[in-house]
């Protein structure tokens, strides 16, 4: 197929290129549609940009029409459908399955993420899930690892074909274990776009504990696995500093519950709040009132975590008197907390 150099990137006949890629090629005159493995760009001669899948993408030079046939860049061609080429003198093009997977972005949460492929066409980068957890334990990897609230949203996308078939598992383990056990979860898809919920975490036993995703994507006989990491800087630096943060809230006593601390403090915002462990979220669940015991400071109130519930335990605190004398004792009053 003839192919022509300008402006310092290489043309190519779009038709021959979609003819080489096994895509469908349909003209809407004057715009070109070509379509392969749930990717559909249009191409318009004398415009810079393509439209792949619905939305805008900058070519790096615009398509244009040369004895009735539309020529495109060879890169953006690359860049659109996730292939690679080559051109020579001869003017032809060979394109290759990929030697590397396509990457995947988590729209909502990409800052804060590293996405690691394990597989690729057979090719296994980690050689076993241990491999795996130990990988994803990288330096750079958990550089930025973020907590993410109970059934907060992810949303990713391919960059590249849209896969045949896409499932999420996801896993708990702390640092010491051999093996961890991955579990299918819900995904939801809407066009090119998937989403999950966080999964429900388990009780921090062990401060250095992440949960781990992995995504599984298959484009016909291609296959790969990706994954990525949460909770771990979080678990470690937000036990850390639970304590101090508990101080500068006053609070009188205070539990923690899966991913939240409960708290009883005094003041302006008086009650039992609810918080998410690293600061987030806090939010007032009850006041004191209905309870007969006295509010202040001499009042004891003791949080302790039950099955579905907690306990409180909110006591009158013995006071010396005048004469030397303690107070009380008085009795303690009950109030439940529904989780």
């Amino acid at each position: 197929m003839g192919a022509k150099i300008g402006e310092g990137d290489i043309f190519v006949p779009l038709r021959a290129v979609a003819d080489a890629l096994g895509a469908g090629t349909e003209w809407e005159a004057p715009t070109a549609v070509v379509t392969l493995k749930g990717i559909s760009a249009e191409f318009t001669p004398g415009s810079g940009e393509a439209v792949k899948n619905g939305v805008g993408v900058e070519l790096s030079s615009a398509a244009y029409i040369d004895n009735d046939r539309m020529f495109v860049p060879l890169s953006s061609i690359e860049e659109i459908f996730g292939r690679t080429a080559e051109y020579d003198e001869t003017g032809v093009i060979i394109y290759y399955d990929r030697e590397t997977p396509y990457g995947v972005t988590l729209e909502n949460h990409n800052a804060n993420f590293a996405i690691v492929p394990v597989s690729w066409n057979g090719k296994t980068f980690d050689g076993s899930d241990k491999a795996l957890w130990q990988a994803l334990w990288d330096d750079e990897v958990t550089t930025n690892i973020y907590r993410p609230a109970p059934a907060e949203t992810f949303t990713f996308i391919f960059n590249g074909p849209v896969p045949d078939n896409v499932t999420v598992k996801s896993g708990y383990m702390t640092y010491n274990e051999d093996e961890f056990v991955l579990a299918e979860i819900p995904v939801t898809v809407e066009g090119d776009r998937y989403s999950f919920a966080n999964q429900p975490v388990p009780s921090y036993d062990e401060l250095h504990s992440s949960g781990v995703y992995v995504i599984e994507a298959k484009w016909g006989e291609d296959a790969c696995r990706y994954a990525f990491i949460t909770n771990n800087k979080f678990a470690y630096t937000a036990y850390e500093e639970l304590e101090e943060r508990m101080k500068k809230l006053y609070a009188i006593d205070y539990c923690l519950v899966g991913d939240y601390v409960y708290y009883a403090v005094l003041g302006d915002d008086a009650g039992f709040h609810r918080m998410l462990i690293d600061g987030r979220d806090d939010v007032k669940i009850r006041g004191f009132e209905g309870i007969e015991t006295p509010i202040s400071g001499s009042t004891a109130i003791t949080l302790e975590p039950k099955d579905g519930y907690i306990l409180c335990e909110i006591r009158q605190m013995r006071q010396y008197q005048a004469d030397g004398s303690l107070s009380g004792p008085y009795p303690a009053e009950y109030v439940r907390i529904e989780l």
